[in-house]
């Protein structure tokens, strides 16, 4: 996933968030800190729940900040961003056509879902 903070006024911040690739130092730190499970944290994330963005969006910013408390982290509801990579939407896009147990207007509104990917910049002749 892409999670995007772009504040108000400030720099845009962008981060490849995987979950795999979280340390089990910052997995538990942010299971106590929000009182979710880490999966449940990454479920919320998907789901949009701000509680899992401020979560997510703190760990991340700690990394490069490590004096950073989880209270100093507010934004606006609209300054943080989590979207799908170019993989993982190839990945969906295949699982879900690969679903049989859908029907076709299903298959088509699934896929429409995803959005669409960003097309790759032209090469320079």
């Amino acid at each position: 996933m892409i999670v995007t903070y772009a504040r108000s006024g400030g720099e845009t911040q962008k981060w490849d968030y995987k979950p795999g690739d979280v340390l089990s130092a910052e997995a538990e730190t942010l299971e106590r800190i929000t009182d979710k499970t880490f999966d449940e944290i990454n479920t919320g994330l998907l789901r949009g729940a701000v509680w899992a963005r401020r979560g997510v969006l703190w760990m991340l910013m700690k990394r490069d900040n490590p004096s950073l408390k989880y209270a100093d982290v507010q934004f606006k509801s609209g300054e943080v961003q989590v979207d799908w990579s170019t993989d993982e939407r190839a990945e969906m896009r295949k699982a879900i056509e690969a679903n049989t147990d859908l029907t076709e207007d299903e298959r088509e509104l699934a896929i429409a879902a995803l959005g669409e990917d960003e097309e790759p910049a032209p090469k320079e002749s």
